[in-house]
């Protein structure tokens, strides 16, 4: 994945993620906060590829945030697939 591409993707997590959170995400477990911290994280990230214009480091990539879902107690649902989707992409970017 280019920088492009994560760019583009980041900004439709970040707008699935706008407040309010629709009724749909509320049924996933999706919490206003939980929204709000996942999308400052990918904000992020997308500030720091559009400065940049290059992916970050390996290391310094959110390659947790299936896990920092999990802790949320969100598992399940369309948002959550694309989210480890993107997270997987970034891990083999």
């Amino acid at each position: 994945m280019d920088a492009t591409t994560a760019l583009r993707k980041l900004d439709q997590l970040i707008g699935k993620l706008a407040s309010p959170i629709p009724a749909d995400l509320q049924k996933e477990g999706w919490k206003e906060e939980s929204a709000e911290d996942l999308r400052r994280r990918l904000e992020a990230l997308r500030q720091q590829i559009e400065l940049s214009g290059i992916l970050p480091p390996r290391d310094e990539r959110p390659l947790n945030m299936i896990r920092y879902l999990d802790s949320w107690g969100i598992q399940d649902g369309q948002l959550v697939e694309e989210v480890a989707a993107f997270e997987n992409e970034l891990r083999h970017a």
